[in-house]
């Protein structure tokens, strides 16, 4: 049911987002579409209109034919007499008939050029003829042409609009010419200023609301010479002429609607098909995969996705995961055995190194004359710090301080060949500096791995708190006498063991006397780091210990440690950490 959901839910989120996408293209595309539709519409509309009225007008034009209607002087005559010119001259009228057979045999080159020499009867008889001829010219246009309403139309001198002569559609309302046009004029001066909008000869166009409805006008000025204003006049039903344009909208936006219906469904399935169906296909070997942690069957199910693009990918990219997840795993199983192996072994050797440092009670037996404490905490299972203590005769005991180059395993087994040595030498009765010569150049011989130790040796008189010692590069001792304070004692340096065969050590001797302590220690102690980057230090370590109101050495060490502890805080321990305490009583 999960996997069904999630189905759904990609593909409805598919859809979603494709769908908007494209209403967005679409609603855009529309908006282009029905602009440059309309655009084009209007654009063809007037361009064959602008060159119908250029046909017109050149039918109009002033010629030497007694087929034009110039000179200008005869149209304005027909302006200032056209209820006169619109009277038909009667085929059988003898006298008009001779009035114009006198006019063309007095003016046979054109009598049109000569229209102002006529006489008044002669001006009157001639343009009841020619006005005819106007509207023959006007009639045969508006049959050729298909306009709805064609007119002259012309503005006097006095600012008078009238329609010279026109013809019109059956159907289309009585005078309706003169309504527009009066209209026109009133509204928008349209005729008054057509010189000054139509300077390139090309026709303008407008849409009159007029009383009589919405009309679509043309105007086309000629006889410009003229102080009479003559235009050529086509006027269209507006609503005949938008319901066209919304035809053709219509069509336009039906034809890509359903261009659009299609695409949209192709896209969504080929999407579904590139990219929903693959993710669905992936999720569930997935979820198969979580349950049965099957490999090879999830490897097997991704490979059956064959597609070239992000997806594809992605199921490639999901199979080599599984591959290196299983071989991560193997190599994990592998590893936390290895590991916990280690671990033991790692443990098994802690326990052997802490086993060879001494105790007190196994090292000495009736030692009422001192006390003796010591203490190691090393940084990872095993360590390089080492301390040791016997007894010698005489009333003496050996004790030896010593800090190991590096840390781990290879420290850690430093150490013991160190301890060894050392303490070899010692039982030998050697002085602490013979020790320390003896010990290293045993050490030299097989050192390839080049490590060294640092390391105190001394011989304590147990009786006396005489202290005869050697330092092979470690840290210096801090002591205190019976009355006074912890301090640090100053002593000589030798080169650190491990290093340069044939050295020798400088050696010294110090009492600390009955009641007094020394105090040993590894550089754990004093370069241990807290949350500032801070080193506790040899101060520290000195007033730690002055702090102490204890005198017994196990109660010294837990009171260093313990301060110690709260300085260095939730830092990790990053080298071993050493201490010797003796008291002399």
């Amino acid at each position: 049911m999960e996997k069904i959901k999630l189905r759904k839910k990609i593909t409805a989120q598919l859809i979603v987002i494709v769908s908007i996408f494209m209403i967005l293209i679409h609603a855009v595309s529309l908006i282009v579409l029905v602009s440059t539709a309309k655009t084009m519409y209007t654009k063809a509309k007037d361009e064959l209109i602008s060159l119908n009225i250029r046909r017109t007008k050149e039918v109009f034009e002033p010629k030497d034919s007694s087929y034009g209607i110039g000179p200008v002087p005869f149209l304005e005559y027909c302006a200032d007499h056209l209820d006169e010119v619109k009277v038909p001259i009667d085929p059988d009228d003898e006298e008009a008939s001779a009035i114009l057979n006198e006019i063309y045999n007095r003016y046979s080159d054109s009598p049109n050029k000569h229209f102002n020499e006529f006489s008044d009867i002669e001006k009157s008889v001639y343009s009841r003829l020619r006005y005819e001829m106007v509207l023959n010219n006007v009639q045969e246009m508006h049959l050729n042409y298909s306009a709805p309403s064609l007119a002259i139309v012309f503005k006097s001198k006095e600012g008078k609009i009238m329609v010279l002569a026109s013809e019109s559609n059956e159907g289309l309302p009585a005078n309706f010419i003169n309504d527009v046009v009066t209209s026109e004029y009133n509204k928008n001066k349209t005729i008054d200023n057509l010189k000054q909008q139509t300077k390139n000869g090309e026709p303008i166009s407008t849409i009159i609301d007029a009383d009589n409805g919405s009309w679509y006008v043309s105007y086309l000025p000629f006889f410009e010479e003229s102080d009479y204003n003559f235009s050529i006049c086509y006027v269209s039903d507006f609503g005949q002429y938008r319901e066209t344009l919304i035809r053709t909208v219509v069509w336009v936006v039906v034809s890509h609607s359903l261009s659009f219906v299609f695409i949209v469904a192709f896209l969504i399935l080929f999407l579904y098909r590139r990219t929903a169906k693959p993710v669905k296909y992936i999720q569930s070997s997935v979820q198969k995969y979580k349950t049965s942690k099957d490999t090879e069957q999830v490897v097997s199910d991704l490979n059956k996705i064959h597609i070239n693009n992000e997806f594809g990918m992605l199921a490639k990219d999901v199979s080599d995961m599984a591959i290196t997840m299983q071989k991560y795993n193997e190599e994990n199983i592998k590893f936390a055995s290895d590991a916990k192996r280690i671990s033991t072994e790692l443990e098994l050797a802690m326990k052997i190194q802490m086993s060879a440092l001494p105790s007190v009670e196994n090292a000495f037996e009736n030692h009422n004359d001192f006390e003796l404490a010591a203490s190691m905490n090393p940084a990872k299972e095993v360590g390089g710090d080492f301390y040791d203590f016997f007894p010698l005769i005489d009333n003496k005991i050996c004790l030896i301080i010593a800090d190991v180059s590096g840390k781990g395993v290879p420290a850690a087994l430093f150490m013991m060949m160190a301890k060894m040595q050392i303490q070899g030498y010692a039982k030998m009765g050697l002085s602490p500096a013979k020790i320390l010569e003896n010990a290293n150049n045993a050490i030299c011989k097989d050192n390839k791995e080049t490590m060294f130790v640092t390391a105190w040796v001394g011989i304590v008189d147990t009786k006396t708190g005489k202290v005869v010692a050697s330092n092979a590069g470690h840290l210096k001792p801090i002591i205190k006498k019976s009355e006074g304070e912890f301090e640090l004692y100053k002593d000589k340096h030798g080169p650190i063991v491990g290093a340069f065969s044939g050295v020798t050590y400088p050696e010294y001797e110090f009492e600390i006397g009955r009641g007094g302590t020394l105090f040993l220690y590894t550089d754990g102690v004093t370069e241990a780091n807290n949350a500032n980057d801070l080193q506790f230090g040899e101060d520290n370590v000195i007033k730690s210990l002055n702090n102490c109101k204890s005198t017994h050495p196990n109660e010294i060490l837990e009171y260093v440690k313990k301060d110690l502890g709260d300085f260095v805080g939730d830092e990790e321990q990053f080298d071993d950490i050493t201490m010797v305490a003796i008291t002399i009583e």
